[in-house]
């Protein structure tokens, strides 16, 4: 019988949750906040736009909304899955850093048409809003990233190694994939990624994985014969 059989879908790390916490709450407050200004803007000159009082009660509601809707998600995964880990692995800083890398690509962009606004002398409005607005861009692609990196995207290129994980946890009293992912200090998704291809590990892990099952290298990942 092959083990674990229920768990080909990859669930929610506690830093995936929060990841989409992020990708919704951000574009919502700023939506919101949008919706406050730009009337106002409309009906009168830039100069007289009360702006900062809304911005940063959109900021504010973005950061009470997501230590809620964690503590919410934590809960329920606890009462649903009895999953409520909160610790973040390899797998989690390896997405991290990608997602944060496209950030950050962003905002940089982003800094330098509000240094032209700077320089061009441009209203307050339009420096502080064109920071806010990068901010929330910068923000949301970083957590649209993630997430397609968690769902098995394009955070690393295709690879054509394989693994027999699965098979070697089966002949070995059907080791449960928790239990193999107690052994090598990560979180059971990161080894359900790992199964399914969705995430290389490191050299260092891989002969972790190997010496967890007694064997060489080649037995756990196989790459195929040219031609």
């Amino acid at each position: 019988m092959t083990p674990e059989a229920d768990t080909d879908r990859v669930p929610m790390t506690f830093e995936e949750r929060n990841t989409w916490l992020a990708a919704i709450l951000v574009p919502l407050s700023t939506l919101g906040y949008l919706a406050v200004v730009i009337p106002r803007l409309l009906s009168r000159p830039v100069g007289e736009v009360a702006w900062a009082g809304p911005m940063l009660w959109s900021i504010g509601a973005v950061i009470v909304a997501s230590i809620i809707g964690s503590i919410i998600s934590a809960i329920m995964s606890a009462i649903v899955s009895r999953e409520a880990r909160m610790e973040t692995d390899v797998r989690d800083r390896d997405i991290n850093r990608h997602g944060d890398r496209i950030a950050q690509a962003i905002t940089g962009f982003g800094a330098a048409a509000v240094l032209v606004l700077a320089m061009l002398r441009a209203d307050q409005f339009w420096i502080g809003n064109a920071l806010f607005l990068i901010g929330a861009v910068g923000t949301t692609w970083g957590a649209v990233a993630k997430i397609r990196a968690y769902r098995g995207g394009s955070m690393v290129k295709p690879t054509r190694v394989t693994n027999s994980i699965r098979a070697l946890r089966a002949r070995h009293d059907d080791m449960t994939q928790a239990a193999l992912a107690e052994r090598l200090g990560v979180t059971r998704q990161t080894v359900i990624a790992i199964e399914q291809g969705r995430y290389s590990p490191s050299l260092e892990m891989a002969f972790q994985i190997a010496r967890v099952f007694g064997v060489p290298l080649d037995d756990v990942f196989q790459y195929p014969d040219a031609g």
